[in-house]
């Protein structure tokens, strides 16, 4: 584990068909590295500065555009925010992989095509049960802007749920093991009138 100082500027993709994520550069006495680690995820872009706990540098490549990228990478075990201020004008960089569907080079690739649906002999029946799924749509999005619902539950777990419906401070965990749930759940917090603080990476309601 390495402790040191460094600053953070932390950008916004919106690009992505999971939905917006955020990555930074780590800026050190000793190097620059890139960050993509999950708890990125609830910040807002901008610059921060405080104390960094490094578990692992190391080297990644992937292919992005048809030219292949090198870059070293620090994967961050904790931080503590002591400042926070705008980005410069100019160092957003709106293109850049989603994280979330990086492999590791040991992982089997898989396929992303999905299977295919069974056939259905009756069409009016189907069309049924479109107009019936998008009613459910309509009624759960009128349900999330009056507060939490049992998919909340679902999605953040009973002890997280709880504090919601209590509407109390709520830290996330961003070492949950699935980057597009987190993404989903502090998308969420937003649609629940909470907003994160970075000093104490902590959500608050509004």
């Amino acid at each position: 584990m390495l402790r040191t100082t460094g600053t953070l500027l932390v950008k916004k993709i919106s690009q992505s068909r999971n939905g917006p994520f955020c990555v930074a550069d780590l800026i050190t006495d000793f190097g620059e590295f890139k960050v993509k680690d999950p708890l990125l995820d609830q910040f807002a872009e901008g610059e921060y500065r405080g104390t960094i706990w490094i578990s692992e540098i190391y080297l990644y490549q992937y292919v992005s555009f048809g030219r292949g990228v090198t870059e070293l990478r620090a994967r961050l075990h904790d931080v503590q925010i002591h400042t926070e201020a705008d980005l410069p004008p100019d160092s957003a960089d709106p293109v850049e992989p989603d994280p979330a569907e990086e492999l590791p080079a040991s992982a089997p690739k898989r396929s992303s095509r999905p299977p295919s649906p069974p056939a259905k002999a009756d069409a009016g029946r189907d069309e049924r049960s479109k107009e019936q799924e998008g009613t459910s749509r309509q009624s759960n999005k009128a349900e999330q802007g009056s507060g939490p619902t049992e998919e909340d539950r679902d999605l953040f777990g009973d002890e997280i749920f709880e504090l919601i419906a209590e509407r109390k401070p709520v830290k996330l965990d961003p070492t949950i093991g699935d980057r597009k749930r987190f993404r989903t759940q502090t998308s969420r917090m937003h649609e629940l009138q909470y907003q994160f603080t970075a000093k104490s990476q902590t959500w608050f309601p509004n």
